[in-house]
Formats: structure tokens, C-alpha cells, sequence
């Protein structure tokens, strides 16, 4: 499979890479992840928070760096205190963990009010930003949804199957895995129309697309991050998909 199929497949960002090997991820309970995200609600809905976020969105396009370095910084700064106490990689050092964490919730019946709210909170302003770019609350939705698909048992399973047939792509860390573009894809025919996407191959890379634009934004960056860990690519070859990625985003912003 080429490159462009196994991202489309996958959908990488640009999150700093890590220096040393993945410790073992935090464990987080589905009550426990349920009061992390109630207090991420409060925390993002609070007026102060509420009216810098929507200055910001009037001043910059949403695929801009300058939004993307202050909307990075500003939520991050606003959540940190709830992730520290939950145990989660902080918001501003890896967000990719703390969402490869809570993969399972994600899907969680019950979940999905409280994430629409947060959704609401942190990108409903957008509707006042410059430009008419993709809109962030669709592409955080459809990858948000997407890695929720992506780490059901029986997903994973499927992932290893395929890496123990795919010998010879090991040693790239499995940047290419035959099957995994069409695997993939099976979920994502179920989860991309409702956020405004084909169920199709087509609509998986419109979907890559927008993500590049916007990768530079840290939510964006570690749902990307965490698909790819679900889609079975190792450290290395996340890290060169990242390095790709990282220059489609820097010629959206213009950078």
C-alpha cells in the first residue's frame, strides 16, 4: 500500500515525538473518566475562559498557527489542573496518551452528551471566526468517533493479526500494513457521515485533509496521534507520519 492510502487510513498529526519508549498508559475507570469530564465542562464553560476563546476565534482563521499556538496554550492551561488530578498525561505535554487513555469511554453511550457539550464549549464560537475553513468541532467529532471504533477488543485483535502476517514491516515500526486501510475503513463508513463526510475512501481522505489544516491544534494533534497507536503503528513510524503531516499543516497556516 502506498503512503497516501495509509494515511488516509490513519491520520497523523503533529505531536512532538517522545525521546525515550511509552511507559504504560494511566487506567481510568468509565466513572472516573465520566468526572474528568464533567469537570473539564465547568472549567471550559467558565465566562472568563468563554470570552478569550471567543476573541480569539474573531481574530484568527482557525487553520492560522497563531490560533493554533494561543487556542493550544489557553485550553490547555484551563484544563491542566483536571488531568493531573486524574492521573492523565497533561493536556500540554501529550494529549495523544491521555486520548489513547480514554479510547474506550469514547464510545461510551452515556459519554456522548457531556462530550458534546465540551465540543460546544471549546469550538461553538468558531461560527464567528475569519475564513471558511473545516470546521474543528466536525473534525474533532469524526476522529474523536473514530478512535472510539478503533479500540474496541475486537478492532485490536484485528490489528494484531495483521501485524503478525505483516513480518517484513516491522521493522519500520508497521508505517505500512497490508489490511489496515480496509479495516479501517470499516468503521469509518459507520462514523464519518454523521459529521458532514463520505463513508467512503473518499471521505476518509477529505477528512485527512482538513485534519492537515488543522494539525498544528493540540486536540486535533493528539486524536491523530491516537489513531494511528490504535491503527498498530509503532513509536517510529508515527513519528515519520508526523514529520509529513507536520508540513501539509505548515502550508495551510501559511507558516
Amino acid at each position: 500500500q502506498h503512503a497516501p492510502a495509509q494515511a488516509a487510513a490513519s491520520a497523523v498529526a503533529v505531536v512532538s515525538a517522545p525521546s525515550k519508549p511509552e511507559t504504560p498508559l494511566p487506567k481510568i475507570s468509565s466513572d472516573e473518566a465520566m468526572e474528568f469530564h464533567n469537570e473539564l465542562l465547568e472549567s471550559v464553560t467558565a465566562p472568563l475562559f468563554q470570552k478569550k476563546l471567543s476573541e480569539l476565534y474573531r481574530s484568527h482563521k482557525t487553520s492560522s498557527y497563531e490560533f493554533a499556538r494561543q487556542f493550544s496554550e489557553l485550553a490547555g492551561a484551563q484544563m491542566e489542573g483536571s488531568f493531573k488530578k486524574y492521573g492523565l498525561p497533561t493536556s500540554k505535554l501529550d494529549l495523544g496518551r491521555t486520548f489513547l487513555a480514554l479510547g474506550s469511554f469514547f464510545a461510551d453511550e452515556d459519554a456522548q452528551a457531556v462530550l458534546s457539550s465540551i465540543d460546544e464549549a471549546l469550538f461553538g464560537a468558531e461560527r464567528s471566526s475569519p475564513g471558511s475553513g473545516p470546521r474543528l468541532d466536525a473534525v474533532v467529532g469524526a476522529l474523536r468517533q473514530q478512535l472510539a471504533g478503533f479500540s474496541s477488543a475486537s478492532f485490536q485483535n484485528e490489528i494484531r493479526h495483521l501485524q503478525e502476517k505483516a513480518v517484513d514491516d516491522k521493522a519500520e515500526g508497521y508505517f505500512r500494513l497490508p489490511g489496515r486501510a480496509e479495516l479501517a475503513l470499516g468503521v469509518q463508513q459507520e462514523v464519518l457521515p454523521a459529521f458532514g463526510f463520505e463513508g467512503s475512501r473518499r471521505g476518509v481522505h477529505a477528512l485527512l485533509a482538513h485534519a492537515s489544516q488543522l494539525g498544528r491544534i493540540a486536540h486535533v494533534a493528539g486524536l491523530l496521534d491516537a489513531i494511528n497507536a490504535q491503527l498498530g503503528m509503532e513509536v517510529r513510524a508515527r513519528r515519520q507520519f508526523r514529520s509529513r503531516i507536520s508540513e501539509l499543516s505548515a502550508a495551510a497556516a501559511g507558516a
